[in-house]
C-alpha cells in the first residue's frame, strides 16, 4: 500500500509536469518516471516526506512547479551521465574503412546524383558508396543513365548493383552489405538527405568508442541542420531498443550505422512494409550489447518522397 502511494505520487508529479516541456520533454519525463517507480520502495521516513510534500504543498502551485522542474533536471543529468558511462571509450582510436549503402528503386533514381554530391561534400567523405538499384526495367534509358552516374569523378569508390525486378529496402541493404568492403556501414535511404557531418560524426564515434550499432535522430523538411562538436558527443545507452522510442522522438530506424560484423549474423526481412527496420534494430539489441543512441539530427527526412508516406509512417 505504501509503495503504491509512493509510485502514484511520483507518477502524478511527472505526468503533470511533462506537458509543460513539449513533445521531447514529455517523452523524457515519461521515461524517467517509469524508471523511477521501478526502484525498490523507499524507507518509511521517505514515504512520510513524500506524503508531507503532497499534503502541505497543495495550493502552492509555484513552489510545486519549481520542485518538479529541479527534480526533472536532476534526473535528466543523472540518466545522461549514467548512459554515457556505460559506453566505454577505446584505449586508443582505431581506423575503420567506411561504406555507405543505399537501397534504391527506379522511382528514386532521380535523387541519386544529388545524394552522392551530398556525400562528396561531407566534412569527411566515405571510402565507398554501394547502391542497390532495383526495378531498373521501369527506368527510362536506364543503361545510359547508370553509366553516366558511374563515370563521374567521385571522392569515393562507387558500386552500383542492378536488379531488374523491384525488391524491398531490406533486401537491398542485405545485398549491398554483402558487396561492401567497409568495416563501418552507414545505411542511407535514397530519398533522404544526410547532415554534412554525418560521416565525420559516426566515424569518430565508432573509432573512439566501443560501439557495434548506432541510431540517431532526423529532422523534418523545413528545418535546418546545426553544426556539432564531434569531440563532445551526447551518447546514450539503453537496455533494449524500445526504450529509445519511449525516451526520444524523431528516432530514425532506417538510416542506422553499425560495424560490418552485425550483418554477418543478422539480415533484414524481405518485407515491403515499414516494420522491417524496427524488427532489425530489435534483433540487434537482443544479440549485441554495445549499442548506442545519439540524439543528434543527422538525416533530413522527406516523407512525401517515401514509399511508405501513405501509411503516415515515422521512420
Amino acid at each position: 500500500m505504501e509503495s503504491d502511494h509512493y509510485k502514484e505520487w511520483i507518477g502524478s508529479v511527472f505526468d503533470r509536469s511533462a506537458s509543460s516541456y513539449g513533445t521531447g520533454g514529455s517523452s523524457y519525463f515519461t521515461y524517467f518516471a517509469e524508471k523511477l517507480v521501478q526502484l525498490a520502495p523507499p524507507p518509511p521516513s521517505e514515504l512520510s516526506f513524500c506524503r508531507f510534500l503532497d499534503l502541505n504543498l497543495r495550493g502552492h502551485i509555484n513552489l510545486r512547479m519549481w520542485l518538479r522542474f529541479f527534480l526533472g533536471l536532476f534526473l535528466l543529468a543523472c540518466v545522461t551521465l549514467l548512459g554515457e558511462e556505460r559506453i566505454a571509450k577505446r584505449d586508443s582510436p582505431i581506423m575503420l574503412k567506411t561504406s555507405v549503402i543505399i537501397p534504391c528503386v527506379a522511382f528514386h533514381f532521380c535523387h541519386l546524383e544529388s545524394l552522392l554530391q551530398c556525400y562528396a561534400m561531407q566534412t569527411y567523405a566515405p571510402d565507398e558508396v554501394v547502391i542497390f538499384l532495383s526495378d531498373i526495367k521501369s527506368l527510362d534509358n536506364g543503361t545510359q543513365r547508370i553509366c553516366a552516374l558511374k563515370n563521374q569523378a567521385w571522392p569515393f569508390s562507387l558500386v552500383i548493383l542492378e536488379q531488374r525486378e523491384r525488391r524491398s529496402a531490406g533486401v537491398g541493404r542485405n545485398i549491398a552489405c554483402a558487396h561492401s568492403s567497409g568495416d563501418l556501414i552507414l545505411t542511407q535511404d535514397a530519398d533522404d538527405i544526410p547532415h554534412p557531418q554525418r560521416v565525420e560524426v559516426v566515424k569518430y564515434l565508432f573509432e573512439n568508442y566501443k560501439i557495434d550499432h548506432l541510431i540517431h535522430r532526423w529532422i523534418p523538411e523545413g528545418e535546418n541542420f546545426k553544426n556539432y562538436d564531434t569531440l563532445m558527443p551526447s551518447l546514450h545507452s539503453f537496455q533494449n531498443y524500445d526504450e529509445i522510442n519511449q525516451a526520444f522522438d524523431y528516432v530514425h530506424n532506417g538510416n542506422i550505422c553499425f560495424l560490418s560484423k552485425i550483418t554477418q549474423t543478422l539480415r533484414w526481412e524481405d518485407d515491403l512494409t515499414a516494420d522491417h527496420d524496427v524488427q532489425f534494430n530489435r534483433e540487434v539489441y537482443a544479440r549485441f550489447k554495445s549499442c548506442a543512441f545519439l540524439p543528434w539530427d543527422l538525416i533530413l527526412y522527406r516523407p512525401h518522397l517515401s514509399a511508405f508516406h501513405q501509411y503516415n509512417y515515422r521512420k
